[in-house]
C-alpha cells in the first residue's frame, strides 16, 4: 500500500494512476488521518463475467450438505 498526503496525491495523480498495478491501493491522508483510498481496478481487457457462464458446469453437492454439524449439536 502506498501512503501519501492529499497534496502529494494532487501533484502526482496522473503518474500515480500509471504506477498502480491491478489490486494496488494508495491511501491518501490529510493531517495524518486516512481520508481516501485509490485502488487500481482489474485489467479492463480481461474477459467480462457473463450471467450464465457456468450453466453447463457439472457440480456435485453432497446429500447431507445442509445437515447440522457435529460441533453444533447440543
Amino acid at each position: 500500500m502506498i501512503v501519501l498526503t492529499l497534496e502529494e496525491a494532487q501533484a502526482r495523480l496522473p503518474e500515480l494512476l500509471d504506477e498502480l498495478k491491478p489490486g494496488d491501493v494508495a491511501q491518501i491522508t490529510r493531517n495524518g488521518m486516512a481520508v481516501a483510498r485509490l485502488e487500481r481496478q482489474a485489467d479492463p481487457s480481461a474477459q467480462p463475467i457473463v450471467p450464465g457462464f457456468a450453466k453447463d458446469l457439472v457440480v456435485r453437492i453432497a446429500d447431507d450438505f445442509d445437515a447440522p454439524l457435529e460441533e453444533f449439536k447440543g
